[in-house]
């Protein structure tokens, strides 16, 4: 795999950048180009989230044999947007997302979805924030066991809901009431979503420092404020913007099993040259060793046209 790019100004129209796969002789054709297409696409995920917004891809081009295929893409390029791999540095971060793609683990689609909501591309604060927030939503609903985001486990809550329904059943309330109050019930169990974002922190083993309760709270709080009253007293949004894309980048350095360099910006802009320590347990494997051969691929993306 081959991947480059040019990193000076390009002209919006202009393709300044791609990746390249090969198939060696000894390769079964048959199923080749399927795979290819999919390590392509994982790429291509990889580059928009170290880029920091959408990365526009305007051609695809197949060589085989004395022919060339070229299919075109429509579509719009865009700039980055916080990025958390610096653009003079991609190497050790690719390097590290394609060791991942062969690995037996299934990579999550719902974090590629949530990078999706972060990359939306607005000019109000508000819905940068609100869509930030989703992201990170739909990372808690799906990335966690749900045993994390329950007060009980649900065979002992189940025992104590089906005694509430039946009170509430029982009473003389109007049946209006009695449903509402039924729906609450089941309810009852699951945790709030400031505790389900820390038992998120906690389960990716990521600091309680950087990621503290007292910030968690303020953006629940934040959230709140712009969903049920449409306004926020204090209106610096770019703190939790920011909060939000550096829990769901370590929550992909995670995923991915990198622990080099990256480009923090909370409490202001730093580079950071360690992302968090991969345990042993973790099946992304262990830290990347920047110095070691490039691997068998050559990475190399179409970035934004």
């Amino acid at each position: 795999m081959e991947v480059w790019g040019n990193h000076n100004k390009v002209p919006k129209d202009e393709v300044f950048g791609s990746i390249a796969i090969q198939a060696d002789e000894t390769t079964d054709r048959s199923y080749w180009r399927a795979r290819a297409d999919d390590f392509l696409t994982f790429m291509h995920r990889g580059l928009a989230f170290a880029h920091g917004s959408l990365l526009q891809t305007p051609r695809l081009d197949i060589h085989f044999e004395d022919c060339c295929e070229a299919t075109f893409y429509d579509g719009n390029a865009f700039g980055p947007g916080l990025p958390p791999i610096h653009h003079l540095n991609h190497g050790p971060f690719l390097k590290a997302f394609a060791a991942r793609y062969d690995d037996e683990k299934p990579f999550p689609d719902m974090l590629w979805t949530a990078i999706g909501w972060l990359q939306s591309d607005t000019a109000f604060d508000e819905g940068r924030f609100l869509t930030s927030m989703t992201a990170l939503e739909a990372i808690v609903e799906h990335l966690i066991p749900k045993t994390l985001t329950t007060i009980v486990p649900k065979p002992e809550f189940s025992v104590v809901r089906d005694q509430l329904l039946d009170v509430v059943e029982s009473s003389s309330l109007a049946e209006t009431a009695r449903e509402i109050l039924k729906g609450r019930i089941k309810g009852l169990n699951g945790r709030s979503l400031s505790q389900k974002i820390e038992a998120l922190r906690d389960y990716y083993g990521l600091s309680a420092k950087m990621f503290d309760n007292a910030s968690i709270a303020a953006m629940i709080k934040l959230r709140n404020d712009i969903v049920h009253t449409g306004t926020a007293a204090s209106g610096d949004f770019w703190p939790n913007i920011v909060f939000v894309r550096e829990l769901v980048s370590h929550i992909m350095f995670h995923e991915v099993g990198y622990t080099g360099p990256y480009e923090s910006y909370r409490d202001g802009y730093k580079m950071v040259h360690a992302a968090m320590t991969v345990g042993e347990d973790s099946a992304a494997g262990g830290p990347v060793d920047e110095g070691a051969d490039p691997p068998a691929f050559i990475e190399s993306l179409p970035s934004p046209s």
